[in-house]
């Protein structure tokens, strides 16, 4: 008896804008912008605001991988919520 296995193929582009996203992140958690090196710097200020972005690119990436699912049952979203409590 032969099992078949399913070749799961690496969306390479979607983990390059997850990498970049997380590059974002940490901008985000590092830059105040209350601080003066970041409130008096456009350059600073704009990555700042550019980490912001983030999150959104996030639930844009998660989004994608749930989109292309032929089914979605309701104990695969419990599975997913759960992880997060």
């Amino acid at each position: 008896m032969e099992s078949k296995m399913v070749e799961k193929k690496r969306n390479i582009g979607i983990d390059l804008i997850k990498i970049i996203a997380c590059i974002m992140v940490i901008t985000l958690h590092s830059l105040s912008p209350a601080d003066p090196v970041v409130y008096n710097s456009t350059f600073n200020l704009s990555l700042y605001y550019a980490g912001s972005l983030a999150i959104p690119v996030f639930f844009m990436a998660s989004g994608y991988f749930v989109l292309n699912k032929a089914f979605i049952s309701y104990a695969y979203s419990f599975k997913r919520i759960k992880i997060f409590w």
